[in-house]
């Protein structure tokens, strides 16, 4: 099938769509996800795989609680939101500054999971 810029049709459908998703969403983890997600520190990807646990938006006192002791959270958020992946929509509250952040991570975790016989 050539690529939906060279296709002579007018309109791309929902089946057109459904049959390249998984390969459109591998595209966008290797090219765009994973060089952010391997620029954080460790500790910050600690907080990020717990966030993407959490299901994205998630609140201070219940990130806190998913982590192991001694990570410093605070920091590691304020970080996170210098490098531009998390912002705090509300006080207390985090959530992924990259639309389908989350569905990568969870996606990663899931791959990673598998392929360490976890």
């Amino acid at each position: 099938m050539p690529p939906a810029w060279k296709c002579p049709c007018r309109n791309i459908d929902l089946a057109d769509y459904q049959r390249v998703e998984s390969a459109l969403f591998h595209e966008l983890d290797l090219a765009f996800f994973e060089d952010r997600f391997e620029g954080a520190a460790p500790s910050e990807q600690v907080l990020l795989l717990a966030m993407a646990r959490a299901g994205g938006r998630v609140g201070l006192t219940r990130l806190g609680n998913e982590i192991p002791a001694g990570l410093n959270v605070p920091v590691g958020l304020r970080r996170l939101i210098d490098r531009g992946l998390v912002y705090r929509p509300t006080r207390a509250t985090y959530d992924f500054a990259l639309p389908l952040f989350g569905p990568y991570l969870r996606r990663r975790a899931k791959v990673t999971k598998i392929s360490s016989g976890r």
